[in-house]
């Protein structure tokens, strides 16, 4: 009788000085992975442009999700100290960042205009393109598709694939087209890929012919990259 009274006394008894605040919550798991899908998407984008497109949608939600998955925990004091601490603030500065450079859009393509000028350096560079699009331009188009006429005659033209050259192929757009930007006789070669709701060229010709592309761009409101005095790219 007495042991049992004995037992239930030190039951009772509650220990002072100890910490009844359960555990921290721990490392950021989703955060984490929602960081590493946007980082997989960037990379998937950069190495194989118009695929990674695909992904762009659900990439941006998750990167999102992770933002606020990151910001619930710091929200808890217990993950603001301790050992899980700095790896909180680092996982939600980086998902911060990762989703102010995608999700606006500007962050995809900035990234495919990267990928543009990787294709471009690894199959030539861009001075050889170049010279493809200005020997292109100097023959006599008898032999190219018009697509496009104006009062003033023909300003707009398909090039067919004999006239590709070997880096032109293997840079594999879906076609490409001569255009003049403004209706005058300054000329630029096009690139044309993508499909839906994105689309964007390499634009190769005479550096005045650039300058009236980047005019048409602005008042279209398209996002213009220039590589140098006679190449671009722009999306829209």
């Amino acid at each position: 009788m007495a042991d049992m009274t004995e037992s239930d006394d030190n039951g009772a008894t509650k220990p002072e000085g100890i910490n009844q605040t359960p555990p921290a919550l721990g490392p950021p798991t989703f955060a984490t992975v929602a960081m590493a899908v946007g980082v997989g998407y960037i990379l998937t984008l950069f190495l194989f442009g118009l695929i990674g497109v695909v992904f762009a949608i659900p990439a941006c939600f998750i990167v999102l999700a992770g933002v606020v998955s990151a910001a619930v925990g710091l929200a808890d004091k217990r993950n603001r100290r301790g050992p899980y601490r700095r790896r909180h603030l680092a996982v939600f500065a980086v998902s911060l960042a990762l989703a102010l450079y995608l999700l606006p859009g500007l962050g995809t393509i900035r990234t495919l205009n990267l990928h543009c000028r990787m294709r471009v350096a690894v199959t030539g560079g861009q001075e050889e393109l170049q010279s493809w699009a200005l020997e292109l331009m100097a023959k006599p188009r008898d032999q190219i598709e018009v697509s496009a006429w104006s009062d003033k005659g023909a300003y707009e033209w398909t090039v067919q694939k004999q006239h590709w050259s070997r880096q032109v192929r293997r840079l594999n757009p879906k076609r490409i087209r001569i255009e003049r930007p403004l209706g005058n006789d300054r000329e630029i070669v096009h690139l044309l890929y993508g499909g839906g709701f994105l689309h964007w060229s390499i634009g190769v010709g005479q550096p005045k012919a650039i300058d009236d592309l980047a005019v048409e761009v602005k008042a279209a409101d398209c996002v213009w990259f220039r590589w140098s005095d006679g190449t671009s790219c722009w999306f829209n």
